[in-house]
């Protein structure tokens, strides 16, 4: 199903590209507004583009309060997976930054600092311990990924007992997931 909805997003035009790309990036029901702010369509482009692609069934109208979503999950992914490396990195830089202005919780600036490891790792890796830290009691998988990127940031850039301690932390997530003998 994956190749057939990849076949189905080559066919979009830029505009909805992009669009569809932020819609990928804020993952899960979204706000035009949002859309607009993380594609970087602005408002006007972002309700075009919204429009053009709710007539062709790719985002559906799915809650009160203009909240807009993929007709199917799957469909999201693949539109996160295609997007350009360039359009994903600017893209969860503004969905990091639009959620921190909106006092986001740790997890959910995590998602998006996850992304911006290889070009922002000394901000990412304290969004991604903290995040860690919150979801580790209901995905210790995710908490365990999250601590292994925050500890790829170079030593130089990070004190040693913070990395001690974020090693620590990691061991703990991992005993949580059952990998024992990593921990």
């Amino acid at each position: 199903e994956g190749a057939a909805m990849g076949v189905e997003l080559d066919a979009l035009t830029a505009e909805q590209t992009a669009l569809a790309s932020a819609a990928a990036v804020l993952a899960g029901p979204f706000r035009p507004e949002d859309a607009a702010q993380i594609s970087g369509l602005g408002l006007a482009g972002t309700l075009d583009a919204l429009d053009e692609l709710a007539r062709a069934d790719v985002i559906r109208h799915v809650a009160p309060g203009a909240r807009f979503a993929f007709r199917h999950p799957l469909l999201g992914h693949v539109a996160h997976e295609r997007a350009s490396l360039p359009t994903l990195l600017a893209a969860h830089r503004r969905a990091l930054d639009l959620l921190s202005t909106r006092g986001a919780g740790a997890a959910d600036l995590a998602r998006h600092a996850e992304h911006l490891v290889g070009a922002d790792g000394a901000a990412a890796a304290p969004l991604l311990a903290r995040g860690a830290v919150e979801i580790l009691p209901d995905a210790p998988a995710t908490a365990v990924r999250w601590l292994g990127l925050a500890l790829q940031t170079p030593v130089g850039e990070r004190p040693s007992a913070e990395r001690a301690a974020l090693m620590l932390e990691c061991c703990r997530a991992l005993s949580a997931a059952g990998r024992f003998e990593e921990a």
